[in-house]
């Protein structure tokens, strides 16, 4: 089977990295989160993948930089939940 299109985009790849790497990284985060933080977390993690990827199967190059504008969107609220994570004593600055 031939590999898509998006695949071959540094952008999707590094999208997916950072997936992967926030799923684990909720792992360590308290269970009392599991109904609060951490699926915000994992939702926008994923949202960013998700828009690449929808972005780019569409026709219109203004259609794909809107999808690439939301992922930038999520990118921006996941990176204000690692403060959090951060300003909640649950993470030390490294592991962000």
């Amino acid at each position: 089977m031939e590999e898509k299109g998006y695949k071959k985009l540094v952008v999707y790849q590094k999208a997916k990295e950072l997936v992967l790497l926030t799923y684990q990284v909720c792992q360590s985060l308290p269970k009392d989160e599991s109904f609060t933080l951490i699926p915000q977390i994992e939702r926008a993690a994923v949202s960013i993948l998700l828009n690449i990827v929808e972005g780019y199967s569409k026709s219109y190059r203004k259609e794909y930089c809107r999808f690439v504008d939301i992922s930038i969107g999520s990118a921006n609220e996941l990176e204000v939940l690692f403060e959090l994570t951060k300003d909640l004593s649950y993470l030390k600055e490294k592991n962000i």
